[in-house]
């Protein structure tokens, strides 16, 4: 039996990948067997390439629509096709969206970057003869009454409805979900909030494991999800009952 999980000769992009969640995922895609290319904000290598996978590199202002194009277009060039998109914004923490002039940086840097890279991959795809996958990935709202979340709420919303609307839009060729995910524990995480706290509610600690959103998008990007298009998969904190 061929294993549905095995993304040899399989192309990733994954933006936003070089740390935090985008890392996680591109790792577990890159130890999967795919050809894995990271698009992000800078110009030096964020992942190790000790597995001796093929890891590509793309320094690309995700703000910028034209670099998105020049990125995807240069991956389809180089690699013939692009079978997975994963969409993994950086994390915003509360801190950051206290002021209310980070708004729409915010909308742009969850949801606009999303929407972009999303529709430019798109035109790949649907020439390609078997398609292809796109995952967004995004938070749960807060509770109502939260404050300083507006913003980032919005577009999280934003970025769930997207998925949804699309994968109507481009079915049958192209297959889109949102992967729902509370905080995981990261290299960026860790710094900023500190050791995870004990949640009396869970037996675990009360973040998820950075591995955890990584095996997420290998089940929707494969064969076993096949099935799967415009829904939202929700990812508790790891220990959640």
């Amino acid at each position: 039996m061929s294993n549905a999980l095995d993304f040899s000769g399989k192309v990733v992009v994954v933006s936003s990948g070089g740390t935090g969640t985008g890392s996680a995922i591109a790792q577990a895609f890159l130890g999967a067997g795919a050809a894995v290319v990271v698009c992000e904000h800078s110009q030096e290598p964020g992942l190790a390439t000790s597995t001796g996978r093929e890891l590509a590199y793309a320094g690309c202002d995700l703000s910028d629509y034209a670099q998105i194009e020049t990125c995807i277009g240069q991956v389809a060039a180089h690699f013939g096709h692009i079978d997975v998109l994963v969409n993994a914004p950086g994390d915003v923490f509360p801190e950051d969206t206290n002021a209310l002039s980070n708004g729409e940086s915010i909308i742009r840097q969850r949801l606009v970057t999303a929407l972009n890279f999303c529709q430019v991959a798109n035109r790949v795809m649907q020439e390609q003869r078997d398609g292809g996958c796109i995952i967004n990935v995004t938070r749960p709202g807060s509770a109502p009454g939260t404050p300083d979340r507006a913003a980032r709420d919005a577009a999280d919303a934003g970025v769930a409805n997207l998925g949804t609307s699309l994968a109507v839009e481009w079915a049958p060729r192209v297959r889109i979900n949102t992967l729902v995910m509370e905080l995981t524990q990261t290299e960026q995480s860790t710094p900023r909030r500190g050791d995870a706290a004990r949640d009396p509610g869970t037996s675990s600690t009360s973040t998820g494991d950075a591995t955890d959103p990584g095996g997420a998008c290998l089940f929707l990007a494969s064969a076993l999800a096949s099935y799967v298009s415009g829904t939202s998969v929700s990812l508790p904190r790891a220990g959640a009952r």
